[in-house]
């Protein structure tokens, strides 16, 4: 293996995840695997410390505050690219990579012969196969997932301008070009957002080979006959505040058009239906308000109200 590959994995308070992850990670002919721990209080610190004692090839960093998703692989992504590798490969403690998984992200890099970013296509812990999220506009916001392209030949590669860091494979030209992640985010919308600003310097693919598998899977929920995945308030608060920051960087690049804030809209009551409706938390209404409120001022200070 010729061209130099960082694994980037953030974690907090999952250590038993995140041993299986790592088990999965050292099989893998990478030359250095960065674990970001965001400031578990679950032994994750001695552990990783420990291991890291006799394996080499890892390089724990222990954050004194959680930085969630965004500030977990800012940071991840910072440590990967000072140290001078041309390939960060990035996951959650949930996930795992599967075998010959990095040998097959290389050679698909190799033929497409310029630096580029995948998304690699990943299986859920019942053996489905993930429904990514590849193509976000950039005029209204409206999501497509993969499923709408009907069947894919195994190994085929779909363009696509958004993302997801759980399983990304990123070339460091790309860190280089656009900096990194914004930590402000914490969680939700951090990587979409990041991948929708890569696609605009290189090529951003959906490559459908199986390169990782999930260790366990969200709830799912069925509203007038249609599955949802089940989200918790915490995270449906930072999705509507982290909204506001998308529509402004599309405004200044005259790309946003006013269907967007009526699909803010649809978002603030779907959050609001599941709220109420699926979880009975009438008083959760206010906090979805709040950060609403943050989001369209601009205020990236939370995390201080936890939920």
């Amino acid at each position: 293996m010729s061209a130099s590959v960082a694994i980037v994995i953030v974690t907090h308070n999952r250590r038993a995840m995140l041993e299986t992850a790592l088990r999965a990670c050292l099989a893998q002919p990478a030359q250095r695997i960065f674990v970001v721990n965001n400031a578990s209080s679950d032994g994750t610190r001695e552990y990783l410390d420990s291991l890291a004692a006799r394996e080499p090839r890892i390089l724990p960093r222990h954050l004194q505050e959680n930085g969630g998703s965004a500030g977990g692989f800012a940071e991840g992504l910072r440590l990967a690219h000072a140290a001078g590798y041309e390939w960060f490969w990035l996951m959650d403690d949930d996930v795992e990579p599967v075998p010959g998984g990095l040998q097959s992200l290389l050679t698909c890099a190799k033929k497409i012969g310029a630096p580029c970013c995948l998304y690699p296509a990943k299986r859920c812990a019942d053996g489905r196969l993930f429904d990514f999220e590849y193509k976000i506009s950039r005029q209204t916001l409206k999501r497509w997932r993969i499923s709408t392209l009907g069947e894919l030949e195994y190994g085929a590669l779909v363009p696509c301008n958004s993302g997801n860091f759980e399983g990304a494979f990123l070339h460091r030209d790309i860190v280089t070009k656009i900096g990194l992640p914004d930590a402000r985010m914490f969680i939700c919308w951090d990587d979409a957002f990041y991948g929708m600003q890569a696609a605009e310097y290189m090529k951003c693919l959906y490559m459908h080979t199986v390169c990782i598998k999930k260790q366990f899977d969200k709830e799912r929920f069925c509203v007038a006959g249609k599955g949802y995945l089940g989200s918790t308030l915490f995270s449906r608060c930072h999705f509507l505040r982290n909204y506001w920051e998308l529509m402004r960087y599309l405004k200044t690049r005259h790309e946003l058009s006013c269907f967007a804030y009526l699909r803010y809209v649809y978002e603030f009551l779907k959050a609001v239906l599941v709220t109420v409706v699926i979880e009975r938390n009438v008083c959760g209404i206010v906090r979805l308000c709040q950060y609403a409120k943050q989001g369209w001022q601009g205020n990236f200070t939370p995390r201080e109200v936890r939920i």
